[in-house]
């Protein structure tokens, strides 16, 4: 019918993406226009019909639905809630109204989004001597979590969660604490990640690449180089830190925070954190609850200064067994710094175990 080949032609001309998660198994594409949903839909392409072809179509909405469903592989998108600032700018003032500068900034930054996610593919083919994980911190949770206005009032607490994904071992953690336990700040991450990489310590692994949000005090800062530089140091591995573009995650931890969260939202009320760590033990996690040490304090006389290391303007570090680290300010080969940290082999050898056996080192 020639109706139908003017709703392809008209939906051909709406402006429409792929999901910002969306998974190389589909080509689904969503609307940019969140206000869109089947009702308005349909009003704008009548709109169309009688405005652009001159045409009154006598259209059910039954049918035009019917049909845009199932021959149209196009979804509903929801209003953005994590854009970075630029492309939110160029959003609001479109790419057509954009100064030169502006839009020359704008294109080099399209261009680093493409080149992370090339190098994040290319990361995340399966090799068996190569271990791929991605780590983040989880929104926190309310305890309790009430429906009335007695939540207000009764809030005092948040239950933290941390998420580490190793992507070709198919392992899920999720380490799980209360708010004054202890901070959600470097020590939390690099406590988490040795328990986790722990439990990898028999496998024969050669290299192991780290995908993180840019967070200064979570993951991009100088506790979480020397952690990562004594674990290549202590157990003759490579590593690869890869942080992503601001804005531009794709982050596995997200889609199994998203499940939680899920089941959490469809809960009228949540009491207590052991409720929160059953909904967690209903999917294919391993819960565990999180431990602090002091690596900061336990690290400080390991390694020479880092302060000129200029840690923020990476986009990735290389840690060496032999001590060596390596800055880059793109996802190619060209470093714009280069260390060898170590000062104390012997200490930076046994610091660990001294800190998982001495109280001063625990965080409680």
């Amino acid at each position: 019918m020639q109706v139908w080949e003017n709703l392809n032609e008209w939906l051909k001309s709406l402006p429409e993406n792929s999901s910002h998660y969306n998974s190389e198994r589909t080509n689904k594409l969503y609307f940019e226009d969140c206000t869109l949903n089947n009702t308005k839909l349909y009003k704008r392409f009548i709109d169309f019909m009688a405005t652009e072809k001159q045409q009154i179509i006598d259209l059910k909405f039954v049918t035009f639905y019917n049909y845009f469903n199932k021959n149209f592989n196009y979804g509903f998108s929801n209003p953005k809630t994590d854009i970075c600032d630029l492309c939110f700018q160029v959003i609001q003032e479109g790419v057509a109204n954009l100064g030169s500068t502006l839009k020359e900034e704008y294109e080099m930054h399209l261009e680093k989004v493409s080149s992370h996610k090339a190098y994040k593919n290319k990361i995340l083919k399966n090799d068996s001597n190569v271990l791929q994980l991605e780590m983040d911190f989880c929104n926190t949770k309310p305890i309790p979590k009430l429906p009335n206005n007695s939540y207000y009032y009764s809030s005092a607490v948040n239950f933290n969660l941390f998420n580490i994904t190793f992507h070709n071992i198919n392992k899920k953690y999720m380490f799980h604490f209360m708010e004054g336990e202890f901070m959600r700040g470097p020590n939390a991450v690099c406590s988490f990640l040795y328990e986790a990489l722990n439990t990898t310590i028999f496998l024969n692994i050669k290299k192991i690449f780290i995908l993180s949000d840019l967070c200064g005090a979570q993951n991009m800062n100088y506790t979480v180089l020397k952690f990562l530089l004594w674990y290549s140091f202590n157990f003759n591995v490579k590593i690869i830190q890869v942080f992503t573009v601001r804005g531009h995650s794709y982050c596995a931890s997200d889609r199994q925070f998203g499940l939680f969260s899920k089941e959490v939202k469809s809960l009228p009320k949540v009491e207590s954190p052991e409720e929160y760590v059953q909904i967690l033990n209903n999917f294919d996690f391993i819960v565990l609850k999180g431990k602090s040490y002091d690596y900061k304090l336990c690290f400080k006389r390991c390694f020479k200064s880092v302060k000129d290391l200029a840690i923020s303007k990476a986009c990735k570090i290389k840690y060496s067994p032999n001590g060596s680290v390596k800055l880059y300010d793109n996802y190619g080969n060209e470093l714009y710094n280069e260390e060898n940290l170590i000062t104390n082999r012997n200490r930076l050898s046994s610091c660990i175990q001294n800190l998982r056996l001495s109280d001063k080192y625990f965080i409680s």
